[in-house]
């Protein structure tokens, strides 16, 4: 499972970060890792982009559309689902989530 933070921009670096904490015996502790300091961040930056949507709700009812429609119609909707299906992923899918 994913979490994203509305409205967080990503840190420049470990000391910016509000989920890096040091003990008191100075060493780094990560919150994000649990168990300590990694090199391996698990926080990535997302770029600016419209509304996400699922891509494959959108294909499951365009199928639909399409199976409506008469040859001409239907031509146009299995365009539409080419240009989907080539749409960039700005968040990838969950392990959990994908079908």
């Amino acid at each position: 499972m994913s979490v994203l933070i509305n409205g967080m921009e990503m840190p420049k670096s470990c000391e910016d970060c509000p989920f890096g904490w040091y003990t008191r015996t100075g060493e780094k502790f990560c919150l994000t890792m649990i168990h300590g300091w990694q090199s391996n961040c698990p926080l990535v930056p997302i770029p600016d982009h419209g509304d996400l949507i699922e891509r494959d709700a959108l294909e499951r009812n365009l199928i639909k559309m399409q199976q409506a429609q008469n040859n001409l119609v239907a031509r146009g909707i299995r365009k539409s689902r080419a240009v989907a299906r080539d749409l960039p992923t700005i968040i990838p899918a969950d392990k959990e989530g994908a079908e």
